[in-house]
């Protein structure tokens, strides 16, 4: 082999080797590239999916939110549903009540007598001809005496003449509650036996009757539940206290006073 086929063929060999080179480039090139640009890919993926995994979370936390609103809404109206229509003051609570007190009435002298008014109840009434009126310094009630009476109910008995008192008692109950109540204190036969349901007013109300011939005691309550929207739930109780030889009298007094109740 003489000097120029060493020469061509060196040539041709280098010529080769670096072709091979240059093809190794372009793989290590694209293999590098394609490998950046999977990255890239995988990191938009991951983006991606990362937002809607945000936004998925943050859908399901507002559908949470909304869905434990609509629960809570729900048990407040089944709540106040209950409440209104369903709920009464239990008869062993009403010794927790509040009554109005007496500096709720107001007496006013017009030309047909004396009118005691309690704007906050809801309340007012004629007081009878010539009867006196006193606000109890010791209880929440308001009472009115016959000119002729004698002594008190309140404060032992009523020797003489005829005596009402008038109470408003902040309890949510009916006629079977007022029943109710009266069974918890007295008992089936207790004190006030005898009920009898009327209505007053286009009210129902319940009357409650009791003589007691060893005490020379007459006794009749009229209990008036009011039950209103905003709470204003309560009872008018009006009570009328005698001797058993002014029974008749005064019970004629008594129903021509309940004629003159506004509520």
């Amino acid at each position: 082999m003489n000097l120029k086929e060493v020469s061509l063929k060196s040539f041709f060999s280098f010529g080769k080797e670096s072709s091979q080179k240059k093809d190794f480039g372009r793989e290590n090139f694209a293999k590098e590239n394609k490998e950046i640009l999977d990255k890239e890919n995988l990191g938009r993926e991951s983006f991606c999916k990362g937002n809607i995994g945000d936004f998925v979370k943050k859908s399901f936390s507002k559908k949470k939110l909304l869905i434990c609103l609509v629960l809570i809404f729900i048990l407040a109206g089944a709540s106040f549903f209950y409440y209104w229509f369903f709920y009464e003051t239990p008869p062993e609570k009403w010794d927790e009540a509040k009554y109005s007190p007496p500096s709720d009435y107001t007496v006013k002298e017009t030309a047909d007598g004396l009118m005691v008014e309690n704007k906050k109840a809801g309340l007012s009434f004629e007081v009878p001809s010539g009867w006196r009126v006193k606000k109890s310094e010791f209880g929440n009630y308001i009472a009115f005496y016959s000119p002729d009476a004698v002594g008190s109910s309140r404060m032992g008995k009523i020797e003489k003449g005829c005596e009402v008192v008038v109470e408003i008692i902040k309890v949510k109950t009916s006629i079977d509650g007022i029943r109710e109540r009266s069974e918890y204190v007295y008992g089936k036969n207790g004190y006030f036996g005898e009920y009898e349901g009327f209505e007053i007013k286009e009210r129902k109300a319940l009357r409650s009757v009791a003589a007691i011939s060893a005490l020379d005691l007459y006794g009749t309550g009229i209990h008036i539940p009011i039950n209103k929207f905003f709470l204003k739930n309560r009872l008018y109780y009006f009570s009328l206290s005698s001797n058993l030889e002014n029974k008749e009298d005064c019970s004629r007094l008594f129903d021509d006073f309940l004629e003159t109740i506004e509520m």
